[in-house]
């Protein structure tokens, strides 16, 4: 069971990735290269960002579950959660700025102590980083999920949904809250439950159970539905009718998460070690894929070709495979590091 859960866990972070990517990738293309609607073509990037904090609710919680302990050992886990995240972080921060694109001394400060994310104008400049800004908050209050999770689920639920309805508020009034954990936070907790519930061997359904899942999925598909139809008629604004956000996320991961759960085992042999390698790699690939791909286009730009066509092959295909390539060994030679950091302590 944790086995094919972990492998489900690995095809998952592949498929948010490549959305990540395939919404990043007109930025040094130039178009789209399937020419898609503008609202599809940005569902990919909410997606993609949305799966890793589902995924990474899950992953943090499933780790605690299975050490077994009553309380969470802070020190420890704030350890590891800063050795896993924040060099890299950083030097992907520096990475940008040399091969992408030059920032204010104060935008680069906010970045170094991650409060970037509530500044409107540093919070996407530069690139896809403020997404470690969010993990960042999610961590911190991680502890205190948790304990609600073991003690009282049922409010852990609650409050998340309250606090995200209070920050789409307070973000309808212009209050920049977008990139904050309130704004994130049923993501997160459902990530937090799938772990408890794959912990429990809980993942088969009784009968009684899948009629309240069928009645959750009805209820969800309402709601939805009478936000568009709001928002169509202009009685809510935008900023509101993001409420059902979550909602589209959470649907569209189970789906995801089912679906690869299913047919997880087709991938064998050499298929699923190049699967697995891409998988681990995936932290690194988020973090440096824009200066990767900043690099590919300044070459580009310096041949002259007006070619479409080997504008793609160069810029997407050989620009992903170096990417792939390039997370995996920076992750690889990190983890060495701090192994062999960790040893002499």
């Amino acid at each position: 069971m944790v086995k094919k859960s972990n492998f489900t866990v690995d095809l998952l972070k592949i498929l948010f990735i490549l959305f990540v990517l395939f919404y990043h990738h007109p930025d040094y293309l130039g178009f789209i290269i399937f020419n898609m609607p503008k609202d599809l073509f940005s569902a990919f990037g909410n997606l993609g960002v949305a799966g890793f904090i589902i995924l990474s609710g899950f992953g943090l919680t499933y780790s605690a579950l299975r050490e077994k302990r009553k309380k969470l050992n802070l020190s420890e886990f704030f350890k590891k959660r800063v050795v896993r995240i924040l060099p890299l972080y950083y030097v992907a921060l520096i990475v940008y700025i040399a091969l992408h694109s030059k920032i204010s001394l104060a935008n680069f400060l906010s970045h170094i102590f991650l409060i970037n994310v509530f500044i409107p104008e540093f919070a996407h400049n530069p690139g896809s980083l403020w997404f470690v800004g969010i993990i960042v908050q999610l961590y911190i209050v991680f502890p205190l999920l948790l304990h609600l999770l073991k003690k009282n689920p049922k409010l852990l639920a609650a409050s998340s949904i309250a606090i995200f309805i209070i920050t789409r508020y307070l973000i309808s009034l212009n209050i920049y809250l977008k990139d904050s954990l309130g704004n994130w936070l049923p993501q997160f907790s459902f990530g937090m439950f799938l772990a408890l519930i794959v912990y429990d061997n809980k993942s088969k359904l009784t009968l009684k159970s899948k009629i309240k899942y069928s009645f959750l999925l009805f209820v969800a598909g309402i709601t939805l539905v009478s936000l568009m139809l709001l928002y169509r008629h202009n009685i809510i604004t935008p900023d509101l009718a993001k409420i059902g956000a979550p909602l589209v996320h959470i649907l569209y991961f189970i789906a995801g998460y089912h679906i690869l759960g299913k047919i997880n085992t087709l991938f064998k042999g050499q298929i699923k070690k190049i699967l697995l390698t891409i998988s681990y790699g995936t932290f690194c690939i988020f973090l440096f894929h824009r200066p990767i791909w900043a690099v590919f286009q300044k070459v580009w730009f310096s041949l002259g070709s007006e070619n479409n066509t080997y504008k793609i092959l160069f810029i997407i295909a050989v620009g992903l495979l170096t990417i792939f390539i390039t997370g995996f060994y920076i992750q690889k030679s990190y983890d060495f590091l701090v192994r062999k950091l960790s040893r002499k302590q």
